[in-house]
């Protein structure tokens, strides 16, 4: 109603869960995980080691609750896709699309620098 204060906590949206995972754990059997390297609702991207490439990479993942959701798995492929067709200097590079039982997640190129808001 008009003038009703709503109190700080309260959630508005469903509360996303980001994947456990940790620093040099190994997930889809090729990526080495380094450092967080920030998140948003769609997940966590993660600087990583591409052990078959032996070059480092930015891995996007999908926190938990959204990695066995249909829609967000057709979304973040869709948007593999979509990036795969992109090639420009100031545009980062898609490099893949990988999931299993226990993530999925996009691996694009690395750029080292600092985040600008």
């Amino acid at each position: 109603m008009a003038g009703d204060v709503l109190p700080d906590d309260l959630d508005f949206g469903q509360t996303i869960l980001i994947p456990r995972f940790a620093p040099t754990q190994k997930i889809f059997r090729r990526y080495t995980l380094q450092k967080i390297l920030g998140g948003g609702g769609m997940g966590v991207v993660w600087l990583a080691r591409d052990d078959q490439l032996e070059t480092l990479v930015a891995l996007k993942v999908l926190p938990d609750a959204l990695c066995h959701d249909r829609a967000s798995l057709e979304a973040l492929k869709l948007e593999t896709k979509l990036g795969l067709r992109l090639a420009h200097p100031n545009i980062v590079r898609i490099y893949d699309f990988q999931q299993d039982d226990n993530a999925a997640a996009i691996s694009m190129e690395y750029v080292d620098g600092v985040t600008r808001a």
